[in-house]
């Protein structure tokens, strides 16, 4: 593997030849070298022509059934993926059916989930409707087998991966399964993978399904104050298809104020504004977090708040104007309070920078006012502290 290694780092793969490649496939079962040639026969496949590129998806093929080991798989795929050869029927079965029956092994891990579908998504064809059900039923099955952090994380990179290769009709198919899944949990990362999978969907839900969708998030965010739990359910919600109602949009923004209100002078603020800025864009969420801005005297809840908000550059252009005046009237609150709440004022400062609007003549001096009021405020307290 050192040449192979060599000629890739050298940029001349094509200094070893084909046959060397080929060669190497047919005689190792490791997943690096294996994946190393791959990346080398990449960087030249372009320049094969049908009949060297046919020659060489026969050792590629037959390697991929020799093996059922994840990792293997998916550096072969890469490279067969690569090559500008068209398999036929009989062929592409032989290149999917290890992955299904790796897929298949009770002992799968997530990581090794994502590596076969990853490997499935790299493949020059495409899983028929029996495979789509198999490999979505094995995904959920990992799912409920007790996966947690970076083990989810993988199953939410797999499943994406996978279905970018599925048609509208068998993403369709997949999202009964997978609203089922979400209704049976309360759990925040589960949940988010879920989500992160349906999103990933070509496919569109219909009002009922959206409804299915949200209604797990709510459920298990009503009376959580963990920051990390609404971090994952704000990131999970962020990424499903759907449009939240006002009602529901209100609903969901609520345990964040909450929770920023009992987490007074904690360093779980901080934690807190990353929640907030995993909450969906929406003018429904962020009026109740300005109001409670305004309510909450702590100058590290209002900054984890006003930071949080940062994600309200999403907003489209009529939004981001209803929320200047709410914005004002909170950011000349935060200057009220005098030298002591300038923590504060900095979220704020930071929030109302990302909102995409344009201000006309009068608030743009009124802008201009407001902070020149807090320059002058804050020169005469210092003068006011040297002379005591």
């Amino acid at each position: 593997m050192a040449a192979s290694k060599a000629a890739l780092l050298l940029g001349r793969p094509e200094a070893l030849t084909l046959h060397w490649y080929l060669a190497t496939i047919e005689s190792t079962k490791d997943p690096e070298a294996l994946r190393t040639v791959a990346e080398a026969l990449k960087a030249f496949a372009a320049t094969l022509d049908d009949g060297r590129a046919k020659d060489a998806a026969g050792p590629f093929l037959a390697a991929i059934k020799s093996t059922r080991d994840p990792n293997a798989l998916e550096a072969l795929a890469e490279g067969l993926g690569a090559l500008p050869v068209k398999l036929s029927d009989r062929q592409a079965k032989e290149a999917i059916e290890p992955f299904l029956d790796a897929l298949k092994e009770t002992s799968i891990k997530p990581p090794a989930f994502k590596a076969l579908a990853e490997g499935l998504k790299a493949l020059p064809v495409k899983p028929d409707d029996s495979q789509t059900r198999e490999l979505v039923k094995q995904f959920l099955a990992i799912t409920k087998g007790g996966a947690s952090g970076s083990d989810l994380k993988a199953l939410g990179a797999g499943l994406k991966a996978f279905t970018t290769t599925l048609s509208e009709s068998q993403a369709s198919d997949a999202v009964a399964p997978l609203l089922t899944a979400m209704q049976s949990t309360e759990n925040p990362s589960e949940l988010q993978v879920l989500a992160e999978g349906l999103g990933a969907l070509p496919a569109k839900l219909t009002d009922s399904q959206a409804q299915e969708a949200v209604e797990p998030f709510l459920a298990a965010i009503k009376g959580s104050t963990n920051p990390y739990t609404l971090q994952t359910l704000a990131e999970g919600l962020s990424v499903l298809p759907v449009k939240l109602s006002d009602t529901q949009a209100k609903e969901f923004a609520e345990p964040f104020v909450v929770a920023l209100s009992s987490n007074t002078g904690s360093l779980l603020t901080r934690d807190l504004g990353a929640a907030v800025e995993a909450l969906p864009a929406r003018i429904e969420v962020i009026k109740p977090l300005l109001a409670a801005m305004n309510s909450n005297t702590d100058p590290f809840s209002q900054y984890a708040l006003g930071s949080g908000m940062r994600g309200i550059a999403k907003l489209g252009e009529d939004q981001a104007m209803e929320l200047v005046e709410p914005f004002l009237t909170a950011i000349e609150a935060s200057i009220n309070k005098g030298i002591a709440n300038h923590i504060a004022l900095e979220g704020l400062v930071a929030a109302f920078g990302a909102l995409p609007a344009r201000l006309d003549d009068r608030r743009a001096q009124e802008t201009i006012r407001l902070f020149v009021r807090e320059s002058v405020s804050r020169r005469r307290i210092r003068l006011r502290c040297r002379l005591s």
